[in-house]
């Protein structure tokens, strides 16, 4: 008998491939017959006598359907149908003589799709495992298609794209290794996805991610701290959706460096600042047009600085690195309260508040109160400070 074409060229109309695996001649004769006069469609049987041959057969061509009797020269029992199972993606039929009791379950629970019994090989059932083929074959057609089409995509997309599953990367693509410092995939792939944390936000962002795995849902653009490959942190803009892989779940998550738009818009705020303390109208109007022009809002805070509800924007004011006597101080100031009012406040002496105010402003980069106060309400602080006492 000849055997058929293994790798027929694609397309509809292409034949289902069935793989029947039988060491007695006889039976693999009735298993065809039944098979051939079953199919609604052409059907192509491959013929295989013992396991290293369909091994094969099942690793130069694609399969679409495995008739499977557990018992060949080569390999015995349910062990034959679990060397099956790994080396093909089809389902896989097992055609027995055996009765013994608690077979079926078995077989079923190693991933046997049906069970059936020779001597009982009838039309209708042949035809249903035929018809259960072709549909599989279908949805795996897709399934591949849709999966090529994702990664061509996922190749040639500009931002640094990632996929982490059980807690490990399993895909990136080139503007990832570009953007994390990488030379080669294996630097990334199979490592915990938490490495490229910075590692304040490690914490906060694994319970997130477990909150992702959990419940399938999408994360909105924030902004997180990461670690290129030798250690170097830089800040990122994020969007993630968590889905799922082989019934696993996944999440994709696309990155986009913004260290230099951080570093223009700080500049342009501070611009800002200065050129509003020397009220110097020309340049003022000249940085807010080019903030408009870039979508930057001078007043407005940072966005959040990682992924998930419940996490505060960044300080404005800690460009400034004010501690946080001397936040207190600068709102009191900002309310218009002297050092001696300012030390009663907050029980201090008037020389300690004096030296509050002079570092601040040193830290401020101004020369009196006005300025200082002037700075403060840009950055949000003295807007609640209450008035100060009666000086009377």
């Amino acid at each position: 008998m000849a055997t058929p074409e293994l790798n027929p060229r694609p397309g509809q109309g292409s034949p289902i491939r069935v793989l029947l695996i039988e060491d007695n001649a006889a039976d693999a004769m009735v298993a065809q017959a039944a098979i051939e006069k079953a199919a609604f469609v052409r059907a192509d049987v491959l013929r295989a006598d013992s396991m290293a041959r369909a091994l094969d057969i099942a690793g130069a061509a694609e399969v679409h359907l495995v008739l499977l009797d557990l018992n060949l020269p080569d390999s015995r029992g349910l062990a034959t149908l679990e060397r099956m199972r790994a080396a093909v993606r089809c389902p896989v039929i097992v055609i027995t003589a055996e009765d013994r009791a608690g077979l079926d379950e078995e077989a079923l629970e190693l991933g046997a799709f049906e069970i059936l019994h020779k001597g009982r090989l009838s039309g209708e059932r042949i035809a249903r495992v035929l018809r259960l083929a072709e549909g599989q074959r279908k949805v795996q057609a897709s399934l591949e298609s849709a999966e090529l089409r994702y990664r061509k995509l996922i190749e040639i997309a500009p931002d640094a794209i990632f996929v982490h599953s059980d807690w490990r990367i399993v895909l990136v693509n080139p503007a990832m290794l570009k953007l994390f410092g990488a030379e080669r995939r294996d630097q990334l792939l199979g490592h915990d996805v938490l490495e490229l944390i910075a590692p304040a936000s490690r914490e906060f962002v694994r319970e997130r991610v477990r909150r992702l795995y959990e419940s399938p849902q999408p994360v909105q653009l924030r902004e997180l701290e990461y670690l290129r490959t030798d250690g170097t942190p830089f800040r990122a803009e994020l969007t993630a959706v968590s889905f799922s892989i082989d019934g696993r779940p996944a999440v994709q998550v696309v990155v986009r460096d913004i260290t230099a738009r951080k570093a223009a818009e700080a500049a342009l705020r501070r611009g800002h600042l200065i050129a509003g303390d020397l009220r110097a109208a020309p340049l003022l109007r000249e940085i807010e047009a080019l903030a408009r022009q870039a979508r930057i809002d001078l007043r407005r805070a940072a966005p959040p600085t990682a992924i998930g509800d419940g996490v505060a924007p960044r300080d404005p004011a800690a460009d400034y690195a004010l501690t946080e006597r001397e936040r207190e101080v600068l709102s009191l100031v900002a309310g218009g309260w002297s050092n001696q009012q300012i030390g009663d406040r907050l029980f201090i002496s008037r020389k300690t508040a004096s030296v509050h105010v002079s570092n601040i402003l040193s830290k401020l980069g101004v020369r009196s109160r006005v300025e200082a106060a002037a700075i403060a309400h840009r950055i949000g602080i003295g807007a609640d400070a209450p008035d100060p006492p009666d000086r009377s």
